[in-house]
């Protein structure tokens, strides 16, 4: 996986897309820092030099603090008085209660996606998801931490957000993969697609192709809860929590 950035004063370069966009200073600077925060650099607890920011994205100070505090409201940066911010470090319990959630939000949004595609939507997801499997068979190993399987991911599920038709309920479970892949990174290391995720994305996409909402709704709650569950583990785990 990509290693723990050990010299914070040495930021790597932004996407040149980035710095072109039409987004104010502080989008750049929160979407830089999302990045490293989502594929890889920054680790939880992981103190973030706001100099070494300003230095990689070529801006004054105020846009970077306007990014971190954005991001502090999201859950994923800690500011501290005095003496600085820092990445946040999940902690178990509520880490559950939001995959809990996240599950049923998700879960209702393939619910409609499967009751409302048309046959022409079903063909062109089953197509998407055969790419998908093809270019995540392709990407790294579990330890490489690429970002690929993240992009992929989002590419997924952004297109049966699309088929639900319900863009209130889709603006709210979108709202939360950022913080569900914050998480899973924090617990697991990488947003590897393992057997078992490959296996629910399967079982997900055939459920709304057969326009079955049933099935589409519980397979989606299952997976993801069991994702959280998982990252419950494997957080305590790594304070010495066990049972």
């Amino acid at each position: 996986m990509p290693r723990p950035l050990r010299n914070l004063r040495d930021l790597p370069e932004p996407d040149p897309e980035l710095l072109d966009s039409g987004a104010t200073l502080a989008d750049r600077c929160a979407s830089y820092l999302k990045g490293l925060l989502l594929d890889g650099g920054l680790e939880p607890g992981q103190p973030i030099s706001i100099a070494a920011v300003t230095r990689a994205m070529g801006v004054s100070r105020q846009p970077v603090m306007d990014a971190v505090r954005r991001l502090e409201i999201e859950g994923f940066i800690q500011v501290l008085p005095q003496i600085g911010c820092r990445v946040v470090a999940p902690k178990a319990e509520p880490v559950g209660d939001f995959f809990q959630f996240f599950a049923r939000a998700e879960g209702l949004v393939c619910r409609l996606a499967a009751e409302r595609r048309s046959a022409e939507d079903a063909a062109a997801l089953q197509l998407l998801a055969d790419l998908v499997l093809r270019e995540s068979s392709n990407a790294g190993p579990p330890d490489a931490g690429d970002p690929t399987y993240r992009h992929l991911n989002r590419r997924l599920h952004n297109a049966i957000h699309e088929l639900a038709g319900s863009p209130i309920a889709s603006e709210i479970s979108a709202s939360m993969w950022d913080r569900c892949d914050f998480y899973s990174r924090a617990a697991f290391g990488s947003l590897y697609f393992s057997p078992a995720v490959r296996r629910a994305h399967a079982a997900i996409v055939t459920a709304i192709v057969a326009g079955d909402g049933d099935a589409a709704d519980s397979v989606t709650v299952a997976h993801l809860s069991g994702v959280g569950e998982r990252a419950v583990t494997r957080l305590k785990a790594k304070i010495g929590i066990t049972g």
